[in-house]
């Protein structure tokens, strides 16, 4: 029996990634752009919208924004749709797996194999080594911004790493390792790597008819570097403390998707496994220069500020965190308190999203934070508070609501055809029907 797998490669700018090609030689996209049907996704129209942890939702149940409500990331776990994996399992009775899935839920029935992303509150399916290599993702994840990474972790990611790493490729995650010391932006690339390897290691064990692979790295260097890529147009730049200006970051990324999309192509072509490659959404260059701050200690802060009652912290991607209370009265006194906390030039610090007894916080301010600023919190004055953030990253691209979806397997279109990025949903379901259907099942009625 055939199998398809989805490669989803979050907001890659394919547009980008076309004037690379050449230039780096990357023959694995060259493959892709030149044999597989390619198509323009169009998502959101509403910008506050055009979110990646909103529209992976919309990918994996085929509803719009207006349909699945869901908004934040983390949030999937409590939304009552059926995705896709769900869906081949019930309607066609198959074998599905995923890995790192963003804002995906743990399916109902029992998957080959399922990797939570490292921000979703949600169970690992399969044996003890994902189990220790998804908490040493998640950990290296929300430390990254630090730099930091404690023993625990370097345990778990290793003793989870070892049941799933391709060790022929050993030479070149050390090659990686040594040259993230001075380019930070590669331990990304890293972590993708590890992702795929354990993908291919549990497909090959599990051989799941429908399944897919989740990976970041693109997103995260894109939204850091795009002002050092020589294909940028436009009158920003990244200051020195940064980035060297001689730096491309992006092209080293690509260069690794390029191998790791060389290494999925290779799965699929000797196990008989149609590819579909998604990226959601798109970046182009920010027009504006914006800084991105995340607490050191989350709980820390709320503590400075004088917030009580809290009886969890949950770290969600880049800016963001959800806080618990022991109480509704103790949440909508911790919104009034973030929402006063101003900075010396008069800027909120902070927005609070009110539910019930957690609440959804951002760090807001986008301003440069000097050594030393204070903040003022009602009356009360607050020295020195940057010294309680780390900072992210100069945010040198914003999403757009056109992405693209490749089907390797179908033959190329000579115009580029675009579709709603919800039609995804259908077009993975008619792949794995055409592909999978089991006896007695029919392409038409399955």
């Amino acid at each position: 029996m055939a199998s398809v797998i989805s490669l989803e490669l979050n907001e890659l700018s394919v547009d980008l990634v076309e004037k690379y090609v050449d230039d780096l030689d990357l023959r694995n996209f060259r493959r892709l752009f030149d044999d597989s049907r390619r198509y323009r996704t169009v998502a959101e129209q509403e910008f506050v919208n055009v979110e990646p942890w909103i529209q992976w939702v919309t990918v994996h149940t085929g509803l719009d924004f207006s349909e699945h409500g869901i908004f934040r990331l983390g949030d999937a776990v409590d939304a009552p749709y059926e995705q896709v994996w769900e869906r081949v399992q019930r309607e066609l009775r198959l074998s599905v797996g995923a890995v790192s899935p963003m804002n995906a839920t743990a399916l109902k029935e029992r998957p080959s194999f399922f990797v939570p992303d490292p921000w979703t509150e949600t169970e690992v399916h399969g044996s003890w080594d994902l189990r220790l290599l998804h908490r040493a993702v998640k950990a290296a994840v929300n430390s990254n911004a630090e730099g930091s990474f404690d023993l625990r972790s370097l345990i778990q990611l290793a003793a989870g790493a070892s049941r799933n790493l391709d060790w022929r490729k050993l030479p070149d995650y050390v090659g990686l390792a040594r040259r993230s010391r001075n380019r930070k932006w590669l331990r990304a690339g890293v972590l993708d790597h590890l992702l795929a390897d354990t993908f291919q290691t549990q497909w090959l064990r599990h051989r799941p008819a429908y399944s897919s692979l989740f990976l970041n790295a693109a997103a995260h260097v894109q939204h850091h570097y795009m002002y050092n890529s020589p294909y940028y147009v436009g009158g920003q730049s990244n200051p020195a403390w940064y980035v060297a200006a001689d730096m491309d970051p992006v092209g080293d990324l690509y260069q690794i998707y390029d191998a790791i999309l060389g290494q999925i192509f290779r799965l699929c072509d000797a196990h008989d496994v149609r590819l579909l490659v998604t990226t959601g959404l798109a970046q182009v260059p920010n027009p504006e220069i914006v800084f991105y701050y995340r607490p050191l200690d989350h709980a820390g802060v709320l503590d400075t500020v004088g917030i009580s009652g809290v009886t969890a912290v949950e770290p969600r991607m880049s800016r963001d965190f959800l806080v618990r209370f022991d109480s509704t009265q103790a949440s909508a006194e911790a919104a009034r308190i973030l929402r006063s906390v101003t900075a010396e030039d008069g800027d909120a610090l902070f927005t609070a999203d009110e539910r019930g007894d957690s609440l959804f916080v951002k760090v807001a301010y986008t301003r440069e934070m000097a050594p030393g600023m204070s903040v003022t919190v009602g009356d009360r004055h607050i020295p020195d508070f940057a010294a309680l953030f780390v900072h992210v990253s100069i945010e040198n691209a914003i999403h757009t609501t056109y992405g693209s979806f490749f089907d390797c397997g179908k033959a190329p279109h000579p115009a580029l055809e675009s579709m709603p990025l919800a039609s995804v949903f259908d077009h993975t379901l008619r792949a794995v029907r055409e592909e999978c259907a089991p006896e007695g099942v029919t392409t038409e009625t399955a």
